[in-house]
């Protein structure tokens, strides 16, 4: 299951759900980007004004009402951090949870002290981080209206022509390269007992 943050009321229903119609020693995995932006391995700063910010505030703000929207309509944005426990609540065994780093912005410079940490040395030396970073930012250019315009139309009475020009800003944010911007991935797995 893939990116269903924002979208799911009961996660332990769904992963229940999921046990049971699950043949013995079957796998689930869930992936998901955090809905969080980071300018560098340690400052994380998605609700939060920070120097390292100053070309994002349209895209901060973006996340904030995203997040209260998703609040609003009890669909959680940031469901990640729970998915383990919730798994091996709903009976699955050696469930394994890991968080990978991707560039939101490029260039990226291996030797940066702004880039993602690395998780693969080829990764981070072959200049495939910029490459990722240039995937990443156009993702998330198409992402951005689709992300926005059923939370703020309908949960938070936003009007399209309000949407529209929130979308272009925060196209533009996220189009800044200042500081290197990555998010964090999460993958979380686990196997249902023979």
């Amino acid at each position: 299951m893939r990116d269903l943050s924002g979208s799911i009321s009961d996660y332990p229903s769904l992963f229940a759900q999921a046990f049971t119609h699950l043949q013995p020693s079957g796998y689930i995995e869930l992936q998901s980007l955090e809905a969080s932006i980071h300018s560098s391995p340690s400052s994380f700063f998605p609700f939060s004004s920070s120097s390292s910010t100053q070309c994002l505030p349209t895209a901060l703000r973006w996340l904030s009402l995203l997040a209260s929207a998703h609040t609003k309509s009890s669909r959680p944005l940031h469901p990640e951090a729970g998915w383990k426990s919730q798994l091996q609540a709903a009976g699955f065994i050696d469930v394994v949870e890991e968080k990978y780093s991707v560039p939101l912005t490029a260039p990226w410079s291996s030797s940066s002290s702004s880039s993602p940490p690395a998780q693969d040395e080829n990764l981070a030396t072959s200049g495939g981080a910029g490459e990722l970073g240039r995937y990443m930012q156009a993702n998330m250019h198409e992402a951005v209206e689709a992300m926005t315009l059923a939370p703020f139309t309908r949960v938070l009475g936003w009007e399209r022509d309000e949407v529209d020009v929130l979308v272009e800003a925060v196209r533009n944010d996220l189009s800044c390269e200042q500081g290197g911007l990555w998010m964090w991935v999460w993958v979380v797995y686990g196997r249902k007992p023979a």
